[in-house]
């Protein structure tokens, strides 16, 4: 973990706002599309989109959005959590639990 630290705060990669890679994105990404007729918008960290990406406890985005809407943001942290916190969850995880923060956008 110590070299992974390390590593980060030295080099890093192009992701990491934070490590010393000479190609860091020091802005978020962007993307610019006609947004009529977007009924919702869901900004997150990483830590978030595991519940896509990495946890699969959604297949989608729009399952994402649907939860959020139907049982509330909250609920799909707890999800998370709980899927940190299971031992039988594998992985080759940096850190135990990561940052999870969203917000939801709703149109109308």
């Amino acid at each position: 973990m110590q070299q992974r630290r390390r590593h980060t705060m030295t080099s890093g990669d192009v992701e990491s706002v934070f490590s010393g890679h000479p190609q860091r994105r020091l802005v978020p990404h962007r993307i610019t599309a006609d947004w009529a007729g977007t009924g919702h918008i869901l900004l997150c960290t990483d830590g978030f989109a595991r519940l896509v990406t990495d946890y699969q406890l959604c297949p989608g985005w729009s399952e994402v959005v649907a939860e959020a809407r139907e049982r509330g943001l909250a609920y799909l942290e707890k999800l998370i959590r709980q899927t940190e916190s299971d031992p039988t969850v594998s992985g080759d995880r940096f850190k135990r639990a990561d940052d999870v923060a969203a917000v939801l956008i709703c149109a109308g």
